[in-house]
């Protein structure tokens, strides 16, 4: 047995050998360069590589040309487009459309030209006034028709004028008054006017006005006289006094307001027409009322027919009026302006 176990761990060793010297030209090709781990196995020393094999390198990209690159491109982030703000209205559109009312709100100036020739119609003597007059109207209009109430407030003021009774002759300083007006009056009133289209901002207006006057204020009616408390005549140069518009006795008289009934002639009770019934009216007399019982009236009416004028739109909101007419007092030239609420009621 000894003899047969030692043939064949001979023959083993003569295999491994030989194996050993095949092998050793290959691993001699395929030595791993210095400093790199080896694994020896078995008799024979098996060279093994552990180096990381390096990922492969990315292919560089050819440069690019001149020719390579189209037109430059600039991107511009714009906002999206806005819609222009819409409005309600268009403020020079004047347009007033048929069957709508429309309202506006404004001050009307009045000057009334009082001639002396209409006074003549009551009494003598007197002056030409001016009087003057500020409305706060609204006018309702609908369908070139324009309803126009307001509340007028009309000063009748004048200073010191000589009036002469009614178909009296002049030469009696007794039938002469001395007058000065504080009077005003609080009117309620309504203009009613019709419309014709001429232009595109132009009407031309006619109609008429009514309403009713309260009057207050104080008139001053006192009595004069023709010489002064000593006797003497008055002249220009006396304080106070008034040239007469009519000539008394050929030659031009001055009068001088009774301050007394003693003081001339004109100031007693007894030189005047209305009998002894009457007050004095002497030292600054001021007329009552009519309720009291005098000549100053508590009521006076307003009537102007006609009337004609001229309507001015010149943007929605905004009328203007230039007009004319002829009142109860004399003629009259009239300016006013409104501020119109079609937009405030449309907003309603």
């Amino acid at each position: 047995m000894r003899t047969r176990s030692a043939r064949i761990g001979a023959a083993l060793s003569v295999g491994v050998a030989l194996a050993g010297v095949g092998m050793a030209p290959r691993a001699f090709a395929q030595k791993p360069p210095k400093g790199a781990a080896t694994t020896t196995v078995g008799p024979a020393a098996v060279t093994v590589s552990t180096t990381p094999t390096p990922p492969p390198t990315p292919a560089t990209p050819p440069p690019v040309t001149a020719a390579d690159t189209g037109p430059a491109t600039t991107l511009v982030a714009t906002a999206p487009a806005t819609a222009p703000p819409t409005t309600t209205s268009d403020e020079f559109d004047v347009t007033e459309k048929d069957g709508k009312r429309y309202v506006f709100i404004g001050l009307k100036y009045q000057g009334t030209i009082v001639p002396q020739a209409f006074m003549n119609l009551f009494v003598g003597g007197g002056e030409t006034v001016w009087a003057n007059a500020v409305t706060l109207q609204a006018d309702l209009r609908k369908d070139g028709f324009s309803m126009i109430p307001g509340i007028t407030y009309a000063s009748l003021g004048t200073g010191n004028m000589l009036f002469l009774q009614h178909d009296q002759p002049a030469n009696n300083e007794g039938n002469w008054s001395l007058v000065n007006s504080s009077l005003s009056i609080l009117y309620l009133d309504v203009d009613l006017l019709w419309s014709v289209h001429i232009a595109k901002n132009f009407d031309f207006e006619y109609g008429a006005g009514f309403g009713v006057g309260f009057v207050f204020g104080t008139l001053e009616d006192n009595w004069v006289t023709t010489t002064t408390t000593t006797g003497a005549t008055a002249t220009a140069n006396t304080p106070g006094a008034l040239p007469g518009s009519i000539a008394v006795s050929g030659s031009k008289s001055y009068y001088v307001p009774c301050q007394t009934e003693t003081q001339g002639m004109g100031c007693m009770v007894g030189n005047h027409s209305g009998g002894a019934n009457q007050p004095p009216k002497v030292g600054g007399y001021n007329e009552p009322s009519w309720a009291n019982g005098g000549s100053k009236p508590s009521l006076f009416p307003y009537i102007s027919f006609p009337q004609i004028g001229l309507r001015i739109k010149p943007i929605k909101s905004f009328v203007a009026r230039l007009g004319v007419g002829f009142a109860l007092t004399g003629p009259w030239f009239g300016l006013s302006g409104y501020y119109g609420l079609e937009d405030a009621l449309e907003k309603k």
